[in-house]
C-alpha cells in the first residue's frame, strides 16, 4: 500500500496580488512597507534553519528547532500592530532571549567554528549551517538598519508629568540641527551644501522614521506635530509647548549616545533629556524656548554663549563611560594621504600631538547647536565623545553657514577661547586635523574655496 502523502503549504493565494498584505491585526499594509520586507528576511533565515534541521542528528536538531520557536516568536512581534500586542500568547521577553542565547552557545560547543577564517562547505551540514548564519545575520541587519529593533518592556519616564501636558503647536527651531555621521558613509558636515533630505535616501526612506515616531508616540502618550525640516539627519517633531520628539538613524552611530551625554549634563548647559528608548533610538527631550539660534547673534554674543556652553558641558564623565574617543574619532575620519594634499600634513600634526582623553566634548559644537532658552543659552545634538576642550572649537570656527571666514575672524575667535582658559595652539592643531577630516571627500565641481574647513587649514599652515 503506497504511502499516505503529507499535505504541503500552498504556495500561492490564487487571489492576484494587489501589492498589499495583511498582518495581525486589522487592516492591510503595502508590500514595501518595512514590516513585510523584515518578515521576508526573518522568513528566509527561517528556511534555511529548517534545511540545517532536517540534515542534522537528533541532538543538534533539537538544538536548531528550539531557534526556529525562538524565531517565530520574533517573527509575530515584528508582524503585529503595536496596539495588538497584548493578544499575543507568547512574547519574546529576556528570558526567552537569554534561552535563546544559551541554545546559541550550545550549539557553537556542538558544531565550533576554530579561531581562523572558515570557508564554507567543509560538509554539507556545515555548509548550510553557515547559509542559516548568514542569513539570521542579514535579517537582524535589515530589522536595525529599518529601525524595527524587538522591544525589551518600557522605557523610563524622567518627568510622568510631561504625560498629560504634551500638545502640539507650530515650532521655529528646535533640536535636531544638522549633525555628521553615518554608518560607513558620512552624513554631510553641516557647513556643505547637502541633500534638503539626508533621510528619504535611506533604507526605508522619511517614512520608516514617521512610523517609529507614531509608534512611540502612542507608547508614550504623546500628540507629535509636524516633522521639523531644520531635523536634516533625524527626524525631529515638536512634542506640545515643551518637548521634542528626536529618532535617531542606526546609521548615525556618531549619535549613540546623545543620551548619555544629556543625562549627564542633566540640563546644564544642554537641553534635557526626559525619556529615551534605546530599542527606537527615540528621545524626548527640553524644547529651548525662544530657540533662536546663535548664529543669529551678534559675533560677540554667538562667542560669549559658545564660551559659556563650553564651561558647562566640558567635564570629565563619570567612569566607566560608553563613549569613543579622539583617537578612534580622528583614525576613523581622516582620510588616506593620496586623497588629498592637506591630509600629510592633517596626520602629521595629530601624530605629534599628546593627546588627552579626560573630558566629555560635544563634537558638533557650532552655532547652529547651540540656543536659546529662557535667559541662557544651551546645546543640542552632541555627537559625544572623550577628548579635550579644545577639540570642539574648530567647527565653531567655520561656522555658521553662509559666511566666509577670514584669517582676521579665525584669529579673534581662538584669542577668545584661549581668554577663557583653553589652549590656543592645541585648538589650531586640531582645527588643522579636523578641517581636513570635515572637509574631505571633496565633490566634482567643488574645490578648496568652497569648504570652509579646507579655508581654515590652509590659513592656519
Amino acid at each position: 500500500m503506497p504511502a499516505r502523502r503529507r499535505a504541503s503549504a500552498r504556495v500561492t493565494t490564487r487571489a492576484g496580488d494587489r501589492g498589499d498584505t495583511s498582518l495581525f491585526g486589522k487592516g492591510r499594509v503595502r508590500k514595501t512597507d518595512p514590516r513585510v520586507e523584515a518578515l521576508g528576511d526573518l522568513d528566509e533565515a527561517q528556511a534555511v534553519l529548517g534545511i540545517a534541521r532536517a540534515a542534522a542528528p537528533r541532538p543538534l536538531a533539537k538544538t536548531l528547532l528550539d531557534l526556529q520557536r525562538g524565531l517565530y516568536l520574533a517573527m509575530a512581534e515584528v508582524a503585529t500592530p503595536r496596539p495588538d500586542l497584548a493578544r499575543l500568547p507568547e512574547r519574546l521577553d529576556g528570558a526567552a532571549v537569554a534561552d535563546l542565547e544559551k541554545h546559541g552557545e550550545e550549539l557553537k560547543r556542538k558544531r565550533p567554528i576554530e579561531g581562523r577564517f572558515v570557508v564554507p562547505g567543509e560538509d554539507r551540514l556545515s555548509a548550510v549551517l553557515d547559509h542559516a548564519r548568514a542569513s539570521r545575520r542579514a535579517a537582524g541587519r535589515g530589522m536595525r538598519r529599518r529601525g524595527l529593533l524587538l522591544r525589551r518592556g518600557p522605557a523610563p519616564l524622567a518627568q510622568p508629568a510631561l504625560r498629560s501636558s504634551l500638545r502640539a503647536r507650530p515650532i521655529g527651531r528646535a533640536d535636531g540641527a544638522p549633525g555628521e555621521g553615518e554608518r560607513g558613509r558620512r552624513a554631510p558636515s553641516p557647513t556643505v551644501t547637502a541633500p534638503r533630505d539626508w533621510l528619504a535616501r535611506l533604507p526605508g526612506g522619511a517614512a520608516r522614521f514617521e512610523s517609529i515616531a507614531a509608534q512611540v508616540a502612542a507608547d508614550w502618550g504623546l500628540v507629535v506635530g509636524p516633522r521639523i525640516a531644520a531635523g536634516r539627519y533625524s527626524y525631529v517633531a515638536p512634542a506640545g509647548p515643551d518637548a521634542i520628539l528626536k529618532i535617531i538613524p542606526v546609521e548615525d552611530d556618531d549619535a549613540d549616545h546623545i543620551a548619555d551625554a544629556l543625562r549627564f549634563w542633566d540640563g546644564d548647559g544642554a537641553v534635557r533629556l526626559l525619556r529615551h528608548d534605546p530599542t527606537w533610538r527615540a528621545l524626548l527631550v527640553e524644547r529651548a524656548v525662544p530657540g533662536t539660534e546663535a548664529a543669529q547673534a551678534p559675533e560677540g554674543e554667538a562667542l560669549a554663549a559658545a564660551i559659556d556652553v563650553g564651561k558647562r558641558i566640558w567635564r570629565a564623565p563619570d567612569a566607566p563611560h560608553p563613549y569613543r574617543s579622539v583617537r578612534d574619532w580622528v583614525r576613523r575620519w581622516l582620510p588616506p594621504d593620496e586623497r588629498h594634499p592637506l591630509v600629510p600634513a592633517a596626520r602629521r600634526t595629530f601624530e605629534a600631538m599628546d593627546l588627552r582623553t579626560d573630558t566629555l566634548v560635544h563634537a558638533d559644537f557650532h552655532h547652529h547647536n547651540l540656543l536659546r532658552h529662557g535667559d541662557r543659552w544651551v546645546a543640542i545634538d552632541p555627537k559625544p565623545i572623550v577628548g579635550e576642550p579644545e577639540f570642539d572649537v574648530p567647527a565653531f570656527l567655520w561656522n555658521p553657514l553662509g559666511t566666509t571666514s577670514t584669517r582676521a575672524r579665525t584669529e579673534r575667535r581662538i584669542r577668545a577661547f584661549a581668554d577663557a582658559g583653553l589652549d590656543a595652539e592645541r585648538i589650531r592643531r586640531w582645527a588643522i586635523v579636523r578641517g581636513v577630516c570635515d572637509g574631505l571627500p571633496l565633490h566634482p565641481g567643488e574645490d578648496e574655496t568652497t569648504r570652509p574647513q579646507l579655508r581654515i587649514v590652509r590659513e592656519l599652515l
